[in-house]
């Protein structure tokens, strides 16, 4: 996304899910990954990275 720093960290990396399809993808992860290791917080809003300015901090330039 081309904009501000502050502009993308308010943008969500993914679509909203729909409540039953967030449920679903919640538990597959639980169940593949469930030390949450795995880009935490990437899918699901909230917890963690859900955002791309978040989820690249730290990146090389």
């Amino acid at each position: 996304v081309r904009a501000s720093a502050p502009h993308r960290a308010a943008l969500p990396v993914f679509e909203p899910q729909p409540p039953h399809l967030a449920a679903l993808s919640a538990r597959l992860k639980a169940e593949f990954d469930p030390k949450n290791i795995l880009n935490p917080g990437r899918m699901a809003p909230g917890s963690g990275s859900a955002t791309l300015a978040r989820s690249t901090q730290g990146a090389a330039s």
